[in-house]
């Protein structure tokens, strides 16, 4: 196992990950190449060699927006369209935009 295969890996994991999930991902190899290396079947200290992704707190997106950001963003919907109808419907159920599917019109 050598350097390049490891980054190989994450270049193909990483994809679609976010950092949380990724950390997740390196502390498992790590532990894997700990134990690989106590067996003798790969050279020691690769496990120290393989960086964690650092997340910070102000990275991450709030769980939720304040109320008056949530009024104003839909004060600047038009009323007139049909997405408002889903915007206000997500804003007031709490749901997450991913959990919503888009409406498709039949014209």
């Amino acid at each position: 196992m050598t350097g390049h295969d490891i980054e190989t890996f994450f270049q193909a994991v990483g994809q679609g990950q976010t950092l949380v999930s990724l950390q997740h991902v390196v502390s498992h190899l790590r532990a894997l190449c700990g134990t690989k290396a106590a067996a003798g079947e790969i050279a020691s200290g690769v496990e120290v060699q393989i960086d964690t992704p650092r997340v910070y707190r102000g990275k991450q997106l709030p769980r939720a927006l304040p109320w008056d950001v949530v009024q104003r963003l839909l004060k600047a919907i038009d009323r007139t369209t049909r997405p408002y109808a889903g915007a206000i419907t997500r804003c007031s159920c709490s749901s997450r935009p991913m959990a919503c599917v888009p409406a498709r019109s039949s014209c």
